[in-house]
């Protein structure tokens, strides 16, 4: 009696191709959205530093213009939670 085989062949051999190349494609999707969200929260907190960085500049004579635009800014990160 011959011994068995567990080498996949034919139709099985290429079921298992067709996964291992879905499951690279999902790999590499996921990697593609996690680096889509993190160059989006860059930029997001790039514009918001800066928008923080020319108001308070613009309304550096006034400390209580200062203070509420600081506190403007700490309940905006909040938002970005909720």
């Amino acid at each position: 009696m011959e011994p068995i085989s567990l080498k996949a062949s034919g139709r099985a051999r290429r079921r298992l191709l067709a996964n291992r190349v879905a499951e690279i494609a999902a790999v590499v999707a996921a990697a593609i959205a996690i680096l889509a969200l993190g160059v989006w929260a860059l930029v997001h907190w790039y514009r918001r530093s800066s928008a923080t960085a020319t108001n308070q500049t613009q309304l550096r004579g006034s400390s209580a213009a200062v203070e509420h635009s600081v506190e403007l800014n700490s309940s905006r990160d909040y938002e970005f939670f909720l």
